[in-house]
């Protein structure tokens, strides 16, 4: 299945001590693009682990990416998890609590 794809790169990802500017922005247009293919598969029992596996790249995300930057392809990613069937109330928990973190407390007067 797709969704044990996504998983696998999340996990990997997730595991990376280091990693450049440049890396990620390609790790999350690729991840956007292959997010595309993957938001219409239905019913997966691997979806909560792999947003758990959400939950940790996008913590990191702030610190890895170059302020100011192009967050088409993050948004384009979020949209696609939030149209994962039958997990609604974890995505509204997890997504409010991503948002906060992630986008209000960055320092975006740079």
């Amino acid at each position: 299945m797709l969704t044990e794809y996504v998983f696998c790169a999340l996990q990997g990802i997730n595991e990376m001590k280091t990693t450049t500017n440049e890396q990620m922005i390609k790790v999350v247009n690729n991840l956007a693009t292959y997010m595309d293919f993957i938001a219409l598969e239905t019913n997966s029992p691997a979806w909560p682990a792999i947003l758990v596996q959400f939950d940790l790249f996008f913590r990191r995300l702030p610190g890895i990416l170059p302020n100011p930057c192009d967050m088409t392809s993050v948004l384009k990613i979020m949209i696609a998890v939030l149209k994962v069937p039958g997990l609604t109330s974890v995505k509204v928990n997890y997504f409010k609590k991503s948002i906060k973190v992630n986008f209000f407390l960055k320092d975006v007067s740079k």
